[in-house]
């Protein structure tokens, strides 16, 4: 872990441990960006955008843009930079294989190192520069908050059947019958998070979305829209897709939250406890839950968390259709690969897990 005196060009330029296991596989698939003369702390870390916009700022004189929205646009620039990169200089790469296999595609699929944030591929990556609500994505960070103020005394509750008027029930209006906090991630359960929202300070849960840095700030919600963002059932909080991608990655690369938009890295203390709950819940998703057809295409164990809103666009909603996400981590027992998909017209289960999945088996055929 990098001391808190250690100057910022050193920092810039290390890694986590964990990264060398397939860094030698990765390496290959990025060295044709080093032929375009980027820096040396850009290859020692791998192709990461955040550092290499850094980079390309300093050099030009530019400041850093301000403001979220403004930042996520300007990671995309160094998204879509990699992409014709990649594909210019190297038609053998990664990212050749997937514009091959799914250029086509509605949906935006970016994978990244877990360790560092490298880009590993991105389909679609201008789909990314937008901010949404991220559905029930947000579902681990709740279980994070909620670890903070109960600890492992998650209850199981009921998840009865519903009718599709009912607004407090499941989307899954068949129900989940008794669920425990492992079943409630797999399953996606509206219901079971409802339940543990109003047992959980709306002040923790804001503070835990500001430590893994999904948030800017804490002031100017209500507690009933903030017990919503803890089920991920409101539109009234939205934020960049490449936050929650970093924030999961950081459950699983202990604690190292990589920069973005030229930002400075962290670590976060996450229980022991609290990953293992989430790390089960999301084994399960791939086993019986709602990343089952992510597990089924791979043919591989992983880690899988769907999330499904209404269809949102610069602020305004479709209530007739819905957009999907998809995050997956690979292997599943140390993950090295995430994999962020989304399908603007589609459900997380159904359509954007699908599509990562895709994208995850064909880079696992690079790299493996």
């Amino acid at each position: 872990m990098n001391s808190k005196n250690e100057p910022e060009s050193n920092v810039r330029a290390s890694c986590p441990p964990g990264v060398d296991t397939f860094r030698a596989k990765q390496a290959r698939c990025l060295r044709p960006i080093m032929r375009t003369g980027c820096s040396r702390s850009l290859w020692t870390a791998g192709f990461q955008p955040a550092l290499w916009a850094a980079d390309f700022q300093s050099a030009l004189g530019l400041c850093p843009p301000g403001g979220q929205e403004a930042r996520a646009t300007f990671h995309t620039l160094a998204l879509i930079v990699l992409l014709l990169l990649s594909t210019l200089l190297d038609a053998g790469s990664i990212q050749q294989t997937l514009n091959e296999n799914l250029s086509r595609t509605r949906g935006a699929v970016l994978i990244t190192n877990v360790h560092n944030g490298a880009v590993l591929g991105v389909i679609q990556p201008e789909l990314f520069s937008k901010q949404y609500p991220p559905g029930s994505l947000i579902k681990v960070f709740t279980v994070i908050a909620y670890y903070k103020e109960h600890g492992d005394a998650f209850p199981v509750l009921s998840c009865p059947p519903t009718l599709s008027s009912d607004s407090q029930g499941c989307w899954d209006r068949n129900g989940h019958g008794k669920v425990g906090i492992t079943d409630a991630l797999a399953h996606s359960c509206n219901v079971y998070f409802r339940q543990i929202a109003h047992q959980l300070s709306p002040e923790l849960f804001l503070s835990t979305l500001k430590e893994f840095e999904l948030i800017d700030e804490t002031t100017g919600y209500s507690d009933e829209t903030i017990r919503k963002m803890m089920v991920g059932s409101t539109l009234e909080w939205s934020t960049d897709p490449t936050r929650i991608l970093r924030a999961y990655c950081a459950l699983f690369n202990n604690g190292y939250l990589y920069p973005l938009y030229a930002g400075a890295s962290k670590y976060i203390k996450i229980e022991e406890e609290a990953k293992q709950i989430i790390h089960r819940g999301l084994i399960k998703s791939s086993e019986e839950g709602t990343s089952m057809e992510a597990r089924r295409i791979t043919g591989r164990p992983l880690l899988g968390k769907t999330g499904t809103s209404w269809l949102w666009n610069n602020g305004s909603v479709s209530w007739r259709n819905t957009q999907g996400w998809w995050i997956g981590l690979y292997p599943a027992d140390k993950p090295e690969i995430a994999v962020l998909a989304f399908a603007p017209n589609g459900r997380g289960a159904t359509d954007a897990a699908p599509l990562g999945a895709s994208a995850l088996s064909l880079l696992i055929k690079e790299l493996y």
